[in-house]
């Protein structure tokens, strides 16, 4: 039992370091598109490609978050745990805590 355990933590691992690796180059690929397109004085599509680049991310990292909330509640995911309490709990004060170590990081980079 061990054994496996200890095989799927590897894969796991292995899957996270492809991932990583493959967001690096796309991100550098990106890059270099933003570029081109600025010193084409194409202005407009950078701040619209920003602004849905922003807005798809932030719909991302909220279905993480509401995953990873529904499954500290205890419960499976679906649209029901929007009037539960105990998720709206849960989901504040994950929030609180997640501002709050965004601002001491902010706080230590700043010194």
């Amino acid at each position: 039992m061990v054994e496996f355990v200890v095989i799927i933590f590897i894969l796991i691992v292995i899957g996270c370091v492809k991932i990583h690796r493959a967001t690096q180059r796309q991100a550098a690929r990106e890059r270099e598109y933003m570029e081109e397109r600025q010193m084409c004085g194409c202005t407009g599509f950078c701040l619209a490609y920003a602004i849905i680049k922003a807005i798809l991310s932030l719909i991302a990292a909220g279905a993480v978050f509401y995953i990873f909330i529904s499954l500290v509640i205890g419960e499976t995911i679906g649209l029901r745990h929007l009037g539960n309490a105990k998720f709206w709990i849960t989901a504040i004060g994950s929030v609180v805590i997640l501002f709050l170590q965004f601002y001491l990081l902010i706080k230590i980079k700043k010194k």
